[in-house]
């Protein structure tokens, strides 16, 4: 069993590589929006919503899946890991031929989906990248199942840094050939092809291996459960894209606003919305090949685990609430120079509780092996989320991506920690969880305080980091002081079984 120190070190590694990938994607979106302006932003997150839709129906779910059998069989030597790999490639490769044979030949029907036709020349040149995702996914799932979290999350960050790299190239004007629009898309494809190609560099460095294609079965069902839900997840992603920007034209705006604002809220305000996702997500990696090998052993060191994650995504939603709901309007004004979707931010920035329960709920349920009803659990979410979508734009406009996001979270986040609480006896001291998001809305208060107290007297930048940082740092200390997130607890357990396990060996 890995100890404290591997798991810290681990979790450590796979947070600085993601916070470094999310700012240098967040840098990007930022350039993308100052040089090319909110339309342009909003007619690429179209083309990337349906894009990540494709990718979604292309068995999405097996990387999971090949992640925790890769660390479940490490235990007994790794003997079928070649064959697993395999297996997974060809299932893979095999599920994106046929989206593309079908996608190409009606792509012609697709500019009467999407209210902006600059969108279908985008996914005509996006689409290919669906061949080098699958390559990627299932290259980099190796990585993950034997915890080799560094290379993990190197060629992570390694993607996004490629392409922002070929983006600016395609993009600037620097190939005469190519609009800048169509830059972002053949910039995305470049990048997605020589990204596969270093990971599969890197993972014959490694030593990894081929084996015979075997146990389809095995590999397939597990997969289906979590792929359907990430299709789900591409199918709103793609109806939010298609149904919102028509919605707003339909109920009075023109079509450049609508493709505008649908950019300010999809590339703006909710790249910062999901900011915390990444610090959840750090840990959500390294957990699922740890609960993977405990599952069958100790549900006390189970019950540990998942208490602590819980109690951790609550502390990292609180941090952003109290950062988000006074200075959502600043941080966007002095980062994209637009205040619309920094009222946006503030506005929503409660359904960061939600989103983070969801995120390392449905993660820990995949970890268990609980496919099918981590998938039922998203599916009740996703329509609520999609009923939503559709009802409320006519009185609350593009806030209805919001409300229906958060009421879908919030359904999937019960279900899921009912079905954990079934599976291993969880949150036994609640009124620490409650106590979490309670501590924040003093300094909700604070911030705001100090907000005023500072703009216009400082320069920005400061003002944003002292008025936030300060009740940052205080929730943290109260958090400390309270002992909400016990990290003892969390560990205590592992570190028990690794000393057992050490004394079995001696002997």
């Amino acid at each position: 069993m890995t100890n404290k120190k591997s798991i810290f070190k681990s979790v450590a590694v796979v947070t600085a590589f993601s916070v470094a990938t999310r700012l240098f994607a967040f840098l990007f979106k930022v350039f993308v929006s100052r040089q090319f302006g909110a339309s342009v932003v909003g007619v690429y997150q179209m083309a990337l919503s349906f894009y990540f839709f494709a990718s979604a129906v292309a068995l999405s779910g097996l990387p999971t899946v090949i992640s925790r059998k890769i660390a479940e069989d490490e235990k007994t030597g790794g003997e079928n890991v070649p064959s697993l790999i395999s297996t997974a490639l060809v299932l893979s490769l095999s599920s994106v031929l046929p989206i593309l044979s079908v996608i190409y030949p009606v792509a012609f029907l697709l500019p009467s989906v999407f209210a902006d036709e600059r969108v279908l020349p985008l996914i005509v040149i996006m689409l290919p990248a669906l061949l080098s995702t699958s390559i990627y996914n299932v290259i980099r799932s190796w990585f993950w199942g034997k915890r080799s979290f560094l290379a993990f999350s190197f060629t992570e960050m390694l993607e996004e840094v490629l392409r922002i790299t070929f983006t600016l190239i395609f993009s600037l004007g620097l190939i005469a050939a190519v609009t800048p629009l169509k830059g972002l898309a053949v910039g995305f494809l470049v990048s997605d092809i020589a990204c596969a190609v270093v990971l599969f560099i890197l993972f014959l460095i490694k030593k990894g291996k081929f084996g015979r294609i075997k146990d389809v079965p095995a590999v397939l069902k597990p997969s289906l459960p979590i792929t359907a839900m990430r299709v789900f997840g591409g199918v709103i992603g793609a109806f939010t894209a298609i149904v919102i920007p028509v919605l707003l034209i339909k109920y009075g705006m023109e079509k450049s606003d609508a493709s505008a604002t649908f950019g300010r809220v999809t590339g703006m305000a909710m790249p910062l919305l999901m900011a915390p996702t990444t610090l959840t997500g750090a840990l959500s990696v390294v957990l699922i090949p740890e609960i993977a090998t405990i599952k069958h052993d100790d549900k006390s060191a189970m019950s540990a685990r998942i208490d602590g994650s819980i109690n951790f995504a609550i502390i990292i939603a609180a941090l952003f609430t109290i950062l988000y709901i006074p200075l959502g309007k600043e941080i966007t004004t002095f980062v994209f120079k637009d205040e619309f979707s920094g009222v946006y931010l503030s506005n929503v920035a409660l359904m960061l509780y939600p989103l983070g329960l969801n995120q390392i709920s449905t993660s820990i349920l995949n970890s268990m092996g609980l496919e099918k009803k981590s998938f039922f659990n998203y599916a009740v979410g996703a329509a609520i989320l999609m009923i939503l979508t559709l009802a409320l734009p006519k009185y609350v406009g593009i806030y209805a991506v919001a409300i229906g996001g958060a009421a879908g979270s919030v359904i999937s986040s019960f279900l899921n920690l009912n079905a954990l609480n079934k599976k291993a006896r969880i949150l036994d001291n609640p009124k620490k969880t409650a106590l979490a998001i309670l501590l924040s809305f003093p300094l909700v208060a604070l911030t705001c305080l100090l907000k005023n107290l500072l703009f216009f007297k400082i320069p920005p930048f400061f003002a944003i980091a002292i008025s936030g940082g300060i009740p940052m740092l205080l929730y943290l200390a109260a958090c400390v002081a309270f002992r909400i997130f016990d990290i003892t607890r969390f560990y205590k357990t592992t570190r028990k079984k690794s000393l057992k396990k050490r004394d079995k060996s001696k002997k």
